[in-house]
């Protein structure tokens, strides 16, 4: 049930005007590790947004905007990772999340409908630059609680301070790889909550700061952004640094090709798969983080071991199809096929199930059966899917 790490990256032009407030707890959905929030459009009924710190400015779904009824103006072709995808903005959008009240903005209107089968749930839209940077945003993963507070005034929780560079509206810390060969791999990245991934390294940087190891083991793998799928390599290192703490044995990536976006000048991403180990304030105002480690911290890393990608169809996300199959890994030794459809998983019905219980499941320890019952054309099988780390 290979996850491939979704990428949202945007270079538009957008602006919005901030609101003080008393500070508000909001709850979120930790589904896929992602921050999935309650937002409401105007007078419309609430939608699901997801907060990504790695996406410039906010969006709407394209066909979230047409079902509103919304006015989509300037439309144009923006390259994205994969391919281009046509872009429209809405102006004067008034938005609540939560209990917050953002003060009108313009969002934009992208196509996000090939997201979806990925994360087997409707994607409204999304939470960017230019909402966070009016706040300070407490991301407590443990508690799956979202804190806004006033951008001035907001109240800091005590914890490891790291210095945060915006450029052109993406935020950037330093952080620093550690492999038997060099222990000091360092590099600036940027924070995104909205990639699953640990890290996602880019291919300038995979290869002239030489991460991988001489003779190191990788995976080719797909991966999903906005404007398609695109490739890169899956690969383990020795530790990954953010300030004194480090992840120990992560599972990071690399893209290789993105429509041109792996060769970007700085090192890569930070995703939800490291920053869920904290509670993680931003201040981007105060170009500070606030990293307090959580409950989940010494987890081992949390990396597909399926070796397969499923994504769902279907108006309510319940029929799950085999995307991906990674060469020699446990689904494929299964007999597992790209195309297959997933009828039933350890004896429970597929129909009974989310995308997210696959996910789920496809990350538990080496060893783990997990017994799929497939329909294959006019054919029924079975496969016994024994979990192993890819690398």
């Amino acid at each position: 049930m290979r996850w491939a790490g979704i990428a949202l990256a945007l270079s538009i032009g957008s602006g919005a005007q901030g609101q003080e407030h008393a500070s508000v707890r909001v709850p979120f959905d930790d589904a896929f590790g992602l921050v999935w929030v309650a937002v409401s459009v105007g007078a419309a009924d609430t939608l699901s947004f997801i907060l990504d710190t790695g996406f410039e400015y906010s969006l709407i779904n394209a066909s979230v905007a047409k079902q509103l009824g919304l006015d989509v103006a300037e439309p144009r072709l923006v390259p994205q990772p994969g391919g281009a995808v046509e872009v429209g903005a809405v102006a004067d959008v008034a938005l609540r999340i939560g209990g917050v009240r953002v003060a009108p903005l313009t969002l934009q209107a992208v196509p996000l409908g090939g997201l979806e089968p990925v994360v087997g749930r409707r994607l409204d839209g999304v939470i960017g630059h230019d909402v966070i940077e009016q706040y300070v945003l407490t991301i407590d993963y443990d508690r799956r609680t979202l804190i806004v507070q006033p951008s001035a005034g907001g109240i800091l929780p005590a914890g490891d301070t790291l210095a945060l560079t915006i450029i052109a509206n993406e935020p950037f810390v330093d952080g620093v790889i550690r492999q038997p060969h060099d222990s000091a791999i360092r590099g600036r990245f940027k924070l995104d909550t909205g990639s699953l991934d640990a890290a996602g390294l880019n291919r300038g940087f995979l290869e002239d700061a030489g991460v991988l190891a001489p003779g190191q083991r990788t995976r080719t793998i797909p991966g999903v952004a906005v404007g398609g799928e695109t490739d890169g390599l899956l690969f383990g290192v020795d530790g990954f640094r953010l300030g004194r703490f480090e992840i120990r044995h992560a599972v990071i990536g690399a893209t290789l090709e993105s429509a041109g976006f792996e060769n970007r000048s700085d090192a890569g991403t930070i995703g939800a798969e490291i920053l869920r180990r904290f509670t993680v304030t931003l201040d981007y105002a105060g170009s500070r983080m606030v990293l307090v480690p959580g409950a989940q911290f010494d987890d081992p890393p949390a990396v597909d071991r399926s070796g397969m990608w499923v994504v769902a169809a279907g108006s309510d996300f319940t029929e799950f199809r085999v995307r991906f199959v990674l060469d020699g890994g446990p689904a494929a030794a299964a007999g597992v096929r790209q195309g297959d459809v997933v009828v039933s998983v350890n004896g429970r019905p597929a129909t009974e199930m989310r995308l997210v219980d696959l996910w789920r499941l496809s990350r538990q320890p080496d060893g783990t059966i997990v017994t799929l019952d497939l329909q294959r054309g006019a054919e029924r099988r079975s496969a016994r899917v024994v979990l192993r780390s890819p690398v």
